[in-house]
């Protein structure tokens, strides 16, 4: 029984540290400003927006995706040994 305790220790240490990281990806500062884009002027004097290259809005998404898809699956083991 104790080494049950113990993997469930472990993988509640485990979920906790996907919760933590998914709350800190999303008090990002740069979140802040991910709509302002980039203004170039071309040649014919045409006004171009372009937005930034790597773009943290759909960066921090995607990764809370993956993370949330981790955590599940850390769950979904914790509860099969159960």
């Amino acid at each position: 029984m104790p080494e049950k305790q113990t993997a469930l220790s472990v993988f509640a240490a485990l979920l906790f540290a996907v919760s933590f990281a998914i709350m800190l990806l999303w008090v990002n500062p740069k979140l802040l400003s991910f709509a302002k884009m980039d203004k170039e002027v071309g040649p014919d004097g045409n006004i171009i927006l372009k937005r930034p290259k790597p773009f943290v809005l759909a960066f921090s998404e995607w990764l809370t995706v993956f993370l949330q898809v981790f955590g599940l699956s850390l769950a979904a083991i914790a509860f099969y040994l159960i």
